[in-house]
Parts: C-alpha cells; structure tokens; sequence
C-alpha cells in the first residue's frame, strides 16, 4: 500500500525496523475517493510499473520510529500502443506540444537522458514487438548528461574537474546528443523505429546525421506542426 500521507503509513509499523518506501511518482493515482479509509490518502500504480532504487538509509520518521528507507524513482514505461519516447533534458520546454501529441491519440514517455532511453527501449522491447506496436523517438540536439564510461567528462556541473577524477556527478553539454542516440538505436540496437530530432539548428544536424549515413533513417525539424505529421506516419518495429 502507498500513501502521500506519512502519518498513515506510520500506523503501519509494527516493529523498530521496518521499511519505508519513498517514490518519486510519475503514474500514481490518489484513490482517497473511492476509499472507505479516505483519510489514509492511497495511491495506487498499474501492473508492471518500473521503479529504479536511488538511495537506501536508515533514518527515524518521527515519534522516535526508525525505519530502513529505500528512496525509489518510477521509470516511464508505455502504456498505449502508439507511444512516443520523448527524449530532452528539458522536457518541461515541450510541455504543450507533447500535450498536443496526446490529443492526437499517443503516449508521451518523457526521458531526460541518452542512457535512460536506450534502458527504455532496450527493457521494453517485448512490448515494441507487439502487432498492434506504433512506437517512435523524438529527441532534441544538444543535452547536458551525466558522463559515464564512454565520456571524456571535461565539466562538474559547469566547473573544472580536479586532477582529471571522475564522479558520477559529473555532467557535460553533447552537442551531437540526439545522433548519438540515432547511432545506439540504429546500429546498437538495430531497431527501425521512425526517429525525429527536434531541434533549432536544423543544418547542423543534418549535417551531422549525414556524416554518420543516418538521413535515411531521420526526420529533422524545428517545426511543431512537423511534430503532429510525425505521429501520423506509419512505422511498426522490425527485428
């Protein structure tokens, strides 16, 4: 059972110990009116919903209750056939187009990151195999992302790194961020999920998605409307 009321899910403890769970929530509905215990403030997720641990610690909630917490974050999963992954590290830019894409008939899975996209899409293939599957990328140029392993990370949230130490704090602008996800997808996973890259600079990544014999592959605009006849266009995933 979840809550958004602490006082409630601490009437569920019953010993020095117990567990604690706190989701940062993406799907949860509060279902306090349709409950008889309205005042516990429930929240219900669907089946199969996808959540990623971030932090574990042992810590006291009050009235000198200590419980083992675990902080969890959900993780976007489609829940309609026609879903478009939406990948931008500032999403809450595209906010009215994306809501204009829902009210066309599709499903927007919000992704801030590179690597959060291809876990997306790589977890939910079963899903994207589906007969009735009308599933399509969307990803912005220019991101600010975590470096990782295959990054030469330059940056510390906009300041110099000490002797070349690395963290996992560490994050840096790619300016070839939405083909280097054209090139995980195309070549990495080898899907052919019709692709769009929404940006401003439109010569550029022509440019550059030409220099990787991607153009064939990509649609690339700066036009909401664009963004609409996208959805429209016909493309079921192939092995």
């Amino acid at each position: 059972s979840t809550s958004k009321n602490i006082d409630a899910c601490k009437g569920f403890f019953r010993e020095e110990g117990d567990w604690l769970l706190v989701i940062d929530s993406l799907s949860g509905r509060d279902t306090s009116a349709f409950s008889i215990y309205e005042v516990e403030q429930e929240v219900t997720f669907l089946p199969y919903t996808y959540f990623r641990v971030r932090k574990y610690a042992d810590e006291e909630i009050g009235s000198g209750i200590s419980a083992k917490t675990l902080y969890l974050e959900e993780l976007p999963s489609p829940r309609l056939p026609r879903t478009v992954f939406w990948v931008d590290d500032e999403p809450q830019n595209n906010v009215s187009l994306m809501h204009e894409v829902e009210r066309h008939g599709g499903s927007v899975i919000a992704i801030t990151s590179t690597n959060d996209a291809v876990w997306a899409l790589t977890t939910f293939r079963h899903m994207l195999l589906l007969s009735n599957a009308d599933y399509r990328i969307i990803t912005d140029m220019v991101r600010i992302e975590l470096c990782d392993d295959e990054f030469l990370c330059d940056t510390v949230d906009g300041g110099p790194i000490e002797d070349g130490k690395k963290s996992n704090t560490q994050r840096k602008a790619n300016y070839t961020a939405g083909v280097d996800l054209v090139e995980r997808v195309v070549n990495g996973l080898r899907y052919t999920l019709p692709i769009l890259v929404y940006c401003g600079d439109v010569d550029r990544c022509i440019s550059a998605c030409a220099e990787k014999y991607f153009l064939d592959r990509v649609t690339v605009t700066k036009v909401p409307a664009d963004v609409i006849a996208f959805l429209h266009r016909g493309g079921h995933l192939q092995e």
